[in-house]
């Protein structure tokens, strides 16, 4: 989460570490996601759900348009989002998301 503050009529962004799921209140967990670079295509009604529902599940990391050497990266996972990201993926069949 970044957390952006005007002072003196500067934009001042800072970086906040998210050690607990909003959602689920449960700690995160590090884990490793391979990083997608170009556009991938994802469902909108999927990515809608994802922030509502499992905002910290287990996903690829969207590198931009500009291939670099990192093919993966570390992020913060919930292991009830995840579980909730499977039930969501169950009743709604054919949706394209952003699996690892």
């Amino acid at each position: 989460m970044t957390v952006k503050k005007a002072v003196f009529g500067f934009l001042l962004a800072v970086a906040v570490a998210v050690t607990v799921c909003e959602v689920h209140h449960v700690a995160l967990h590090d884990a490793t996601a391979p990083i997608a670079y170009g556009c991938p295509k994802v469902d909108s009604a999927y990515q809608a759900a994802r922030d509502k529902a499992f905002p910290h599940s287990s996903e690829r990391v969207l590198g931009g348009c500009g291939v670099r050497a990192a093919k993966t990266a570390t992020i913060p996972v919930c292991p009830q989002c995840d579980a909730a990201k499977a039930d969501w993926l169950k009743r709604h069949p054919g949706t394209v998301d952003a699996s690892l």
